[in-house]
């Protein structure tokens, strides 16, 4: 049986797309506040080379959520092609894995927002998810998202207005949304 070939997988101009990918097996890919701090300076150094705004993010231990809004169709597959191998090849190094398989489960998945309200609840999902997953007691307390930079705090990564405003309330409809039942 010959191979299938891969998918396009080419995101609409203009359109909001939520991004993810997890460590191969579910494994860790971000073992310290180093790890997490030099993966989001690698995002940064993504953004100069492939412009991609960027509305929010979130790095989970062992896996990254983004919400994008490419301009042009090639700009998201040019952004994750170096971020990811510019990750997995740090990550090798790291654990001293150089050729010994992969760092990510598959390539990246890809989503396209429909509308207005679920780019919200989206947003909402993205920023809350350290709560969730009992890594924080608010979610803003997490430094590897971008609810972190909204509150004011510095980064390297470039954030880019949502095009529908995120409400008044914001913070405190995060940090309920991520309270476990």
């Amino acid at each position: 049986m010959l191979p299938m070939p891969r998918t396009s997988r080419r995101p609409t101009a203009g359109l909001i797309h939520h991004v993810i990918n997890r460590g191969n097996r579910k494994r860790t890919l971000f073992c310290s506040a180093g790890d997490y701090d030099r993966f989001i300076e690698l995002m940064a150094r993504a953004a100069k080379r492939a412009p991609l705004p960027l509305l929010a993010f979130c790095l989970m231990p062992n896996h990254w959520h983004f919400v994008v809004w490419p301009a042009e169709e090639r700009v998201l597959s040019a952004y994750m092609h170096w971020l990811t191998g510019m990750h997995a090849r740090r990550v090798q190094k790291r654990h001293q894995e150089i050729g010994f398989g992969h760092v990510y489960q598959n390539r990246y998945r890809i989503f396209p927002v429909r509308d207005e309200r679920q780019l919200l609840q989206l947003l909402l999902y993205v920023e809350a998810n350290p709560l969730r997953a009992g890594l924080a007691k608010r979610a803003e307390q997490w430094r590897w998202s971008s609810l972190h930079i909204h509150q004011g705090h510095p980064s390297p990564v470039t954030l880019v207005a949502s095009p529908v405003p995120r409400p008044s309330n914001w913070l405190e409809m995060v940090n309920e949304s991520g309270i476990k039942a």
